[in-house]
């Protein structure tokens, strides 16, 4: 607003200045052009303005690409070398700077050639889902040697400190895509980037004995003769129990997951919700209602449930939220979480609004979901929609904005500059409810290393800063 007083005041003083000693004429036709001038002047400001906008508009999105790219050598892990190199480069490079405990370095990482970037596979599952044999190797600043269940390293001493209403959080579902292997969980807590641990999953809820089902991964073994004899849907999964206590040491919390794609997750009476959240509490969490050989991680207390009801039947879902949340209530010695995975569609017709309210935080799948997926025009007014919706319903809901880390999960994913661009597309409604980012899944988002070896996950925690 100063540049347009300055203006008018300098039109102002031109005017005061035309001689007196003008003809009638030749100061009509000045008075004209000076007019339109002024007139052209009173338009400016808003051009200005609308210029001005798109100019901060762009500076957002080179933002959040920039912390990206910064964020690359802040993990926990620390930084081994002060200089990083790729292989295959050309000339072209991008300027990388980081801090270590005992300097400041600027330094030069050059851009590979394309046959150096790593891909994806090429469907959910692929037997070759890790790059071509001609792809560069290339080692993110958070890798590190994955340790067997039987010599888990005791955690490192750390300040981190979980706070479940930052907006900076990152979550990432562990156990069921095809780069998990046996003792990486733990390196996956000690990832700077990485705030919660979501282990899937639990596939049925009704099975012979009327016990759940269940499968993490690659870490659990077959069915104790507890398990055999009352509970056939249940393994021993006592691999990762060291790994769960060494994460939960760490700050991170780790939930156990109820349900995905692949699922028989759902109920036909407020009872069976009743019973069942019961049970999970005696299988997973600080319950002693059942056998203590039935329970697949042993001793371990998780630190809450995550709801992944994809079947379109939310019939009992808010009674059995309630029942979960009662159990979690009733042991004071820790803080329990409950969450959620709705698709972008509103609404979800698996888990409606009133179970949602429930949740701590609420991880919204923008992928597989053409309407709204992150890589669609549709994704902003979304996710605006829901934050609207989760605020209405009960505003200290964290929404999350879930992302495919790989393009093996399916549609909707986007590399890692452009998540940084649409999470910034985000952050600009500033919506009071944001939580942070959602990923399917953790190890993928190790694995996906791009030409600059920035993984998945530098990206996801870089666009949230």
């Amino acid at each position: 607003m100063r540049h347009e007083i300055d203006r008018r005041d300098a039109t102002t003083t031109s005017l005061q200045s035309i001689p007196t000693s003008t003809p009638d004429t030749e100061a009509a036709e000045l008075m004209e052009t000076v007019t339109s001038i002024q007139e052209g002047l009173s338009d400016l400001p808003q051009d200005v303005f609308e210029f001005l906008k798109a100019i901060n508009d762009r500076l957002h999105e080179q933002e959040a690409l920039l912390s990206s790219l910064l964020a690359v050598f802040t993990s926990a892990s620390g930084v081994a070398s002060s200089t990083v190199t790729v292989d295959n480069a050309t000339s072209s490079s991008v300027p990388v700077f980081w801090s270590t405990a005992t300097e400041t370095s600027s330094n030069v990482v050059t851009e590979p050639s394309a046959t150096a970037c790593r891909r994806g596979g090429a469907a959910i599952y692929s037997s070759d889902i890790d790059s071509p044999s001609t792809n560069a190797t290339i080692t993110s600043a958070d890798s590190q040697a994955l340790a067997t269940p039987n010599s888990i390293p005791k955690p490192t001493s750390t300040s981190y400190t979980f706070k479940p209403t930052r907006k900076n959080n990152v979550a990432v579902y562990y156990g069921q895509t095809p780069t998990t292997q046996t003792g990486d969980l733990l390196a996956l807590c000690q990832n700077s980037n990485v705030d919660i641990v979501v282990l899937a999953f639990v596939t049925s809820f009704f099975t012979n004995g009327g016990f759940p089902s269940a499968n993490f991964g690659p870490s659990c073994k077959g069915s104790t003769r507890a398990q055999q004899l009352h509970a056939p849907g249940l393994q021993d999964c006592t691999d990762l129990a060291p790994e769960i206590t060494a994460c939960q040491q760490l700050g991170k919390p780790v939930l156990v997951s109820l349900g995905g794609y692949y699922s028989n997750v759902t109920f036909t009476s407020d009872t069976e919700a009743i019973q069942l959240a019961q049970n999970l509490w005696d299988l997973f969490g600080a319950g002693d209602g059942l056998d203590p050989s039935l329970r697949p991680f042993g001793s371990i207390v998780i630190d809450g449930f995550d709801l992944d009801n994809e079947s379109k039947d939310s019939t009992s879902y808010t009674t059995f939220a309630h029942a979960l949340r009662a159990l979690s209530n009733s042991d004071r010695s820790k803080t329990y979480y409950l969450s959620a995975a709705p698709q972008c569609p509103r609404p979800d017709t698996s888990l409606p609004l009133s179970t949602l309210a429930l949740c701590d935080f609420v991880f919204v799948q923008f992928y597989n979901n053409p309407s709204c997926d992150l890589s669609s025009s549709g994704f902003a007014s979304s996710f605006a929609a829901w934050s609207d919706d989760l605020t209405a319903a009960n505003n200290e809901t964290r929404l999350f904005i879930g992302a495919a880390a790989t393009e093996a999960a399916g549609s909707g994913y986007v590399e890692g500059a452009g998540l940084g661009h649409q999470v910034s597309l985000a952050r600009q409604l500033y919506v009071g409810n944001l939580g942070g980012v959602m990923l399917w899944d953790g190890k993928e988002a190790v694995g996906n290393v791009d030409g600059y070896g920035n993984d998945y996950l530098v990206y996801a925690k870089g666009s949230l800063q």
